[in-house]
């Protein structure tokens, strides 16, 4: 794979807010500490990049990321993260269901209209509780419904690539079980989605279903406009996941699946 990112020269809009410092392995307001991945093949702050890290939500609509944000020095629009029903807001700050499935979105205000031949690499990871009712992993239960998780643009119609069946990757980040959360002990899990773009380079819009009484705590979306590999796709190789042994150290004991690609993964309905 042909990993040479070739700079390119874009217009940017003119709005927003200004960056924001990254904070790593910081302690979540559900009382988790983050194991959120930093992205292969460039670093926050990049040009053309876009970082953004949502934690403790301030609205049940249009929460602006609080725990980092960085648009590799470009002025944009702010991106905003929202819950669907029949969510709601907790005194935690986070978004949560008592009944019924419910789900959250997140508005990512990219670069600008690039020529053909270029597209996005997004990554999307998300950090929540899990209600061991259902399995979306063998052992976990379920927070994110695995197969809900798409981008689309920002009237909801679809983009190429975005579309769940097409991410390049799903896996599992972390999975720590007994986490003495204000909610009590509960168990938590971290996934990460990435896609690629080809010819998008505009806004687009995280969407997401998430399971009945399973918190949706952290979202970090970071993404990054570049011209497509030799011979079509994305330049970046995938953002790495830890090894099993890793995730013993974290909890994860007994669960011997670290990883599920999406074109493998166990069907979810959600």
């Amino acid at each position: 794979m042909n990993r040479l990112l070739v700079v390119l020269t874009v217009a940017v809009s003119a709005l927003g807010l200004g960056t924001r410092t990254v904070q790593a392995g910081f302690v979540t307001s559900l009382g988790v500490t983050s194991n959120l991945l930093e992205p292969a093949g460039w670093s926050v702050g990049d040009a053309l990049s876009t970082h953004q890290i949502w934690d403790a939500k301030s609205a049940a609509s249009g929460s602006l990321p609080d725990q980092g944000y960085n648009v590799g020095g470009a002025t944009l629009t702010s991106p905003t993260h929202s819950l669907k029903p029949p969510g709601l807001l907790t005194g935690t700050s986070n978004y949560y269901a008592f009944s019924g499935h419910h789900g959250a979105t997140a508005d990512v205000y990219n670069h600008a209209t690039a020529p053909a031949g270029v597209g996005t690499h997004v990554i999307v990871q998300v950090g929540s509780s899990v209600n061991p009712d259902v399995d979306s992993f063998p052992g976990q239960g379920t927070g994110v419904f695995l197969n809900s998780l798409k981008l689309v643009d920002l009237s909801n119609s679809a983009i190429t690539g975005g579309a769940n069946a097409n991410a390049l990757q799903t896996s599992v980040v972390s999975y720590q079980s007994g986490v003495n959360s204000s909610f009590g002990p509960v168990n938590y899990q971290e996934l990460v989605y990435e896609f690629w773009l080809p010819g998008y380079t505009s806004d687009f819009r995280v969407d997401w279903n998430q399971m009945v009484h399973a918190t949706i705590d952290t979202l970090r979306v970071d993404s990054m406009i570049a011209a497509e590999a030799l011979g079509g796709g994305s330049p970046f190789p995938a953002t790495v996941v830890p090894e099993p042994s890793s995730f013993v150290l974290l909890g994860m004991a007994g669960v011997g699946l670290a990883w599920l690609t999406s074109r493998k993964r166990r069907t979810v309905n959600g």
